[in-house]
This record gives structure tokens, C-alpha cells and sequence, in this order.
């Protein structure tokens, strides 16, 4: 599974956050700029750049989940495209060192979610 999927289900797995209720994008942005910020030491230059990005893709993910109407792999290739937009986006605001611990916390979050699964990829 590359990156891009990868952060596309941490944006998607954010939605169905609390009581069985889609978090709102400024929600799912607040969440994931959150744990950037504490994870990666963010200047406050690059918590606004950050913030800016993942509200932006928590808007066009939320939309696309919209769209995609219970259609899995309509879900999968837009989320692909959207994710390669904001890593693109990170890679240019985030330092190296921020982006390869970025990467690391990415990967550990799928060993995760893929544990709940019970080991599916």
C-alpha cells in the first residue's frame, strides 16, 4: 500500500471519529494538524501552511467520500490523487527530517489499523 493511500485512510478513518458521526473538515483538519504539530515540532510558519493543506484535503476527501457513493474503488483512485496533491504540498513545508518522522508515523498507524483488521492489508 504506498503513502498516498496510506494518509488517505487516516483522513477517511478521522470521518467516523466519536459517536458514529462524520467529523466536519475543519474537524478532520484541526485532528490531523493536531497531531502533526505535537508529533513533528511544527514553527508556527509551518502549522498555518499545514493547517491551510489538510483543510483543503479534509474538504476535497469529505467531498469525494460524498460522491463516491459507497463505490470503493472510485473512493480509492480519487484518494490516491488527492494524497500524491498534499504530499506534495508537506513535502514543500516540512523539513526533511520532519517528513521522513512524517513517514515513520504514517507506516505505524497502518501496522495499527491493520491489526484491528486482524492483519489484512
Amino acid at each position: 500500500m504506498n503513502m498516498s493511500i496510506i494518509i488517505g485512510i487516516l483522513l477517511i478513518s478521522t470521518v467516523s471519529f466519536g459517536q458514529g458521526r462524520r467529523m466536519d473538515p475543519e474537524e478532520m483538519a484541526k485532528r490531523n494538524t493536531a497531531m502533526m504539530k505535537d508529533s513533528l515540532d511544527l514553527t508556527s510558519d509551518q502549522l498555518t501552511k499545514v493547517e491551510a493543506i489538510n483543510l483543503e484535503a479534509a474538504a476535497k476527501m469529505n467531498k469525494a467520500f460524498e460522491e463516491a457513493s459507497g463505490d470503493r474503488e472510485s473512493m480509492r483512485a480519487t484518494m490516491g490523487k488527492l494524497n500524491e496533491e498534499t504530499n506534495d504540498k508537506l513535502k514543500v513545508v516540512l523539513t526533511e527530517e520532519q517528513w521522513n518522522k512524517y513517514e515513520i508515523i504514517v507506516e505505524q498507524r497502518r501496522k495499527q489499523m491493520r491489526e484491528r483488521r486482524g492483519g489484512a492489508n
